[in-house]
């Protein structure tokens, strides 16, 4: 979904019909169901790419932040042993083990969660329904879900899963289930008027792979594929992790990552300091 549909939820039904170029009556046309198809592709969410489990691990260890973490652990070491003397400070070591685990504990940890993320998004297709009852030309007709468009008029029942992001035209008693994608454990009772600015939060709206858990009604499709909500989580949790968005976890670990380094390097230079004055004082001369 673009920037620019953003506003779908809130809009005017009459305006969702004229931006898709469709009716509740009548749903799409033949005709006019080639060309979106065309332009919009297939119902489908590109499936996570199978992962270099050696280049993640690489990344994760040895790229971004870590690089520096590596750099604050050697000089730590260096500071203990050779430049430490015959009786070396013992919390420089344990400075440089500590970044070094650190950096071992925060790679596993991203890369756990990475993958994870790609299985759960994975998980989804499975789910996802092979046929969906349609109005088009104005015959209800069941067609694969992959050949759903933006506009196409959608009935749903219980038992169904949602095949692509809508917004809902007439609810009898409907009430879906997000959980796989919102966290919210308890259904949705389902509106056809908007309850909230926010489309994530507005019960107008029904997203890819949601479970009718009772009643029946109709919507109209305002994203297929990759372009539904799921569709960009997908794509954001599949992508390089160099454009990966910083999560709050990450956040967190950084700050403590950054506190140990910044103490690790206090330390290095109190050490050289120290060392300078006594080979200033011991040797005058040298």
């Amino acid at each position: 979904m673009s920037r620019l549909d953003q506003d779908v939820h809130v809009i005017p039904m009459e305006s969702v019909f004229r931006r898709f170029h469709s009716n509740q009556r009548f749903g799409l046309s033949t005709a006019f169901v080639h060309d979106a198809q065309l332009h919009y592709g297939t119902n489908q969410i590109t499936p996570p790419r199978s992962q270099n489990y050696f280049w993640l691990l690489f990344q994760q260890l040895f790229m971004g932040f870590n690089s520096i973490l590596w750099l604050g652990g050697i000089l730590a070491l260096i500071a203990y042993q050779p430049l430490g003397g015959s009786n070396p400070s013992i919390t420089n070591l344990g400075l440089g083990i500590v970044l070094f685990l650190v950096i071992i504990c925060n790679a596993s940890l991203n890369i756990y969660q990475k993958l994870k993320s790609i299985k759960i998004i994975a998980s989804f297709s499975k789910l996802s329904p092979t046929t969906a009852t349609v109005r088009r030309d104005g015959v209800e007709q069941q067609i694969p879900t992959n050949e759903l468009v933006p506009g196409d008029i959608i009935l749903i029942q219980m038992g169904d899963v949602l095949p692509a992001d809508c917004r809902f035209l007439t609810c009898e008693g409907l009430k879906v289930n997000s959980a796989e994608l919102t966290g919210e454990t308890k259904p949705i009772t389902v509106t056809v008027h908007c309850t909230g600015q926010i489309l994530m939060e507005s019960t107008n709206i029904g997203f890819y792979s949601s479970f009718v858990e009772q009643g029946m009604g109709e919507a109209i499709v305002i994203a297929t594929g990759d372009n539904t909500i799921l569709g960009k989580m997908s794509g954001t949790t599949t992508k390089d992790s160099s454009g990966d968005e910083i999560t709050n976890l990450h956040r967190e670990v950084n700050r403590f990552v950054l506190f140990v380094l910044v103490a690790d390097i206090i330390s290095i230079i109190i050490l050289w300091i120290t060392w300078l004055g006594w080979l200033n004082h011991s040797h005058p001369t040298f």
